[in-house]
């Protein structure tokens, strides 16, 4: 029995949330991805439902401090409104001054159903930068039923504008990786599946060790007491 309990906590404290999706740029390059003329998107879709999901970017700056607003849709383009919009939006801060880039948490506790999402990154400051790679330098990581599809931005020029009060209704007629030798944004979404049983919550596995432990107490305070009534 105390071996099936120290196995219980011990799953409770490495249970994490999986990747839904993942791209992972090795020796990045960057894009400006922030400005009244430069916005950036990238996209991905899913066949089912995920809970305590995040979502975090690689980003870097020049010179930093910087500050941005990151938007989660369920489109984007000039057809975009706010009732589009999943959430509100969220503002972040990069601390990372290029060539070095960092992990920024975008989104956190989201839960999203089944379909596509877009999310888009703005910033007043020129200086915000995207790391950004080619397939050779990139590890692509996809859960089930999770597709990756393409990174955008809008820099006004041939046709794309740039929207600087609602960055997800910019016209984003510019795709970076839409040809097999393409760039990719270096981004990642984490979360859990829903209804998913295979992993039990921390709190669950927690509370199933602790009815373990209690049912051994009670089992042997009855044999004790059985064994003073003889």
């Amino acid at each position: 029995m105390r071996f099936i309990l120290v196995g219980l906590l011990a799953a409770a404290s490495l249970a994490e949330a999986g990747t839904i999706t993942s791209t992972v740029v090795n020796s990045p390059g960057w894009t400006n991805t922030g400005g009244p003329s430069f916005t950036t998107a990238f996209s991905w879709s899913m066949s089912a439902a995920y809970t305590n999901v995040t979502i975090e970017a690689y980003l870097a700056a020049t010179p930093a401090p910087v500050s941005g607003l990151a938007f989660l849709s369920t489109q984007v383009g000039p057809q975009t409104t706010p009732g589009d919009v999943v959430g509100a939006p969220q503002g972040f801060q990069v601390t990372s001054e290029l060539p070095a880039f960092q992990w920024v948490t975008l989104f956190s506790g989201l839960t999203l159903g089944p379909g596509t999402y877009f999310v888009t990154l703005s910033s007043p400051q020129t200086s915000l930068l995207l790391a950004i790679g080619n397939s050779s330098t990139t590890t692509f990581t996809n859960a089930a039923g999770v597709t990756r599809l393409l990174d955008y931005f809008a820099n006004n020029q041939n046709g794309s504008s740039v929207n600087t009060n609602f960055g997800p209704a910019s016209t984003f007629l510019n795709t970076v990786n839409a040809g097999p030798n393409g760039d990719f944004y270096s981004y990642r979404v984490t979360g859990d599946l829903a209804g998913d049983a295979a992993v039990p919550e921390p709190g669950s596995i927690a509370m199933v060790a602790f009815e373990l432990l209690a049912a051994v107490w009670a089992r042997r305070a009855s044999r004790l007491v059985l064994a003073r009534i003889r």
